[in-house]
């Protein structure tokens, strides 16, 4: 390996905590299906919807349930419409009908309000059911009789939800279905027409098992199968996905707690609340924030890969006064202990900066302290610890050695772990190539971090299995040692490519980047970065510096760069444009295209 490519560690993490701290956390279990709680006995109210499965489902039966058992019901009319009087009942509603054909169908409120849109489709249903195969139950069962088996709160149904809107992405764009909320997989108007979310549904199968799911989608040429299990002993949903579009390949695995118990609810609405705080210190300060305003909502011995608390501040507060319109939720529980007071999430957070909107998606800790407030307390590791599976080009410089492959980089504050490549080894199922040094990165806040790398170069098929462990064990200088496995993200076999600039030199100052995007899965947001060196960038002698560019929307293809002509005080000798799509559910395309960097 003779390159450094942008670890999602680095810029990106600056970026991504930067944005959690400048905006209100929005827990998915926080009431997010909005609505108010408490619709008064005897109000008046009606649900309407479209009943469809991409052709309308004319002429049947449906029948809604209140929480008490109480029930109203209407046919549908040619086009799949129905309106239900709701008056007198108490949400939160469940909704049946069966087919023709002889399938039935569910669907759920995803708010407390008596008055609402509420479809009916094979997506709903697979929403119903999951959320009760994650308990072992039956959803027809709970559907006879809502008193005994409840229908889930509207911030459970969002949980839900928000799994499934993962899995639908890449055929929400490409069917041109107007989605964007978890919500909106059963509470968005539609008409059964072809297009829109109708055509979502011609193109979307589902199939529900005792214990499993599957889910197909058809994206314009590209073909999804997400296979979905559901264990009641962690509350959670795993989706294993399988996408195709001719010879390209992408695989996906992720894992999510749905909070069935009213103590998960509490941690996660907990967290919110200690965010939404936050947030508002945030907010009211703005371009004069300073760490003191923030210091109450961290965990005073946060230890975030490698930092403190006071060097993390010290490196977000220059990124946080610069992001405008930031909204974060938390779209994923990948493990919660409420017994212990620990929370890992992931999070989404989208944030404008002048004409460009971003999302970005990271994971996030949390622990409940002595008080009972949540705070932000950091990953725990004592450097930044990056293992990224990704579809690489290499361009530039760099030509060669394109394909499938994994990078693992870890990046420690100097004097912390000593500077050889024996203080880290690595651990895993596939080849990797032996460790290297980079050249020392130095932060906006002037904390100086020592770069280890280990690349596995292209990998033939069969490639890892998303989820695949991979162990890096660091040899600290304060001795002993500290290991940290870390699994696989979802892996592509398909390549994106900078198509601009050109050549393999550069001069300092501002260019336009220009790229293609990936098509076996729908991309959430893309990275874009220059990485300068006072070297080689295969060195380890030398400096870098690490620059983001502008945010650029998710669906762009040019942004623009600039190049400082020095790095730490010392002329710039090459420099890396490092370009990533980012997918909903882990996939990763990266770009790495070196250059010299001359005289303009």
């Amino acid at each position: 390996m003779t390159r450094i490519p942008l670890p999602p560690g680095a810029a990106a993490w600056r970026l991504v905590l930067g944005l959690l701290l400048a905006g209100a956390l929005l827990a998915a279990c926080s009431g997010g299906g909005g609505g108010t709680a408490g619709a008064s006995p005897g109000g008046a109210g009606t649900v309407t919807g479209t009943a469809a499965t991409g052709a309308p489902i004319a002429g049947v039966v449906v029948t809604l349930k209140d929480s008490a058992n109480r029930s109203a019901t209407a046919t549908t009319s040619a086009t799949g419409a129905f309106s239900i009087d709701t008056s007198g009942l108490t949400p939160p509603f469940l909704l049946q009908l069966t087919t023709p054909g002889g399938r039935t169908l569910l669907s759920v409120s995803t708010n407390e309000q008596r008055t609402a849109t509420l479809n009916l489709t094979q997506i709903t249903d697979l929403v119903v059911r999951s959320w009760y195969l994650v308990q072992g139950q039956s959803a027809d069962t709970a559907f006879a009789n809502p008193v005994a088996l409840p229908a889930p709160t509207p911030a459970q149904v969002r949980s839900v939800a928000g799994v499934l809107l993962n899995l639908l992405q890449l055929g929400i764009a490409a069917n041109g279905a107007p989605i964007s909320e978890p919500e909106d997989l059963i509470a968005k108007p539609f008409a059964a027409d072809g297009t829109g979310i109708d055509k979502l549904l011609d193109n979307t199968g589902v199939t529900v098992g005792a214990s499993s799911a599957v889910l197909t989608v058809a994206a314009g040429t590209a073909s999804q199968t997400s296979n979905l299990g559901y264990s009641t002993a962690d509350s959670a949903i795993t989706a294993s996905t399988s996408t195709t579009n001719g010879t390209v390949t992408t695989t996906a695995t992720s894992t999510s707690v749905v909070p069935v118990q009213s103590a998960q609810a509490q941690a996660i609405a907990a967290i919110n609340a200690s965010m939404a705080g936050f947030s508002a210190a945030v907010n009211s300060r703005g371009p004069a924030l300073v760490a003191a305003d923030l210091e109450p909502f961290f965990a005073a011995d946060l230890l975030d890969e490698g930092l403190d608390r006071s060097q993390l501040l010290a490196e977000l507060l220059p990124e946080m006064r610069q992001l405008q319109n930031v909204a974060v939720v938390v779209d994923q529980v990948l493990a919660l202990d409420t017994t212990a007071g620990t929370a890992r999430t992931q999070v989404r957070f989208t944030a404008s900066q002048g004409s460009q909107t971003s999302t970005e998606r990271e994971e996030f800790f949390f622990r409940r302290g002595s008080d009972g407030t949540w705070r932000f307390a950091g990953d725990g590791r004592i450097a930044q610890v990056s293992v990224q599976a990704e579809g690489r080009r290499n361009q530039g410089l760099f030509a060669g050695g394109s394909g499938p492959s994994v990078n693992i980089d870890v990046r420690a504050v100097v004097g912390t772990v000593p500077p050889a490549t024996s203080s880290m080894s690595v651990s895993a199922s596939f080849a990797s190539s032996a460790v290297q040094l980079g050249s020392i990165e130095v932060l906006d806040s002037g904390v100086q971090l020592q770069p280890f790398f280990s690349n596995s170069g292209v990998l033939s098929p069969p490639l890892p299995a998303a989820g695949t462990p991979v162990t890096i064990t660091l040899l600290p200088s304060a001795g002993g040692s500290v290991s940290y496995t870390v699994p696989l993200n979802a892996f592509t076999t398909e390549l994106i490519e900078i198509s601009a600039p050109t050549g393999t030199t550069i001069a300092p100052g501002t260019h336009t980047v220009t790229w293609t995007l990936p098509t076996t899965y729908a991309v959430e947001s893309i990275q874009l970065s220059v990485l300068r060196f006072t070297g080689s960038s295969g060195s380890s002698s030398g400096f870098q510096c690490i620059d983001d560019a502008p945010v650029v929307a998710a669906t762009a293809t040019s942004g623009q760069i600039t190049i400082a002509p020095t790095c730490n005080g010392q002329p710039v000798q090459t420099a890396n444009i490092n370009l990533s799509t980012n997918g909903f559910n882990g996939e990763r395309s990266q770009v790495i295209y070196g250059l010299s960097v001359v005289a303009p």
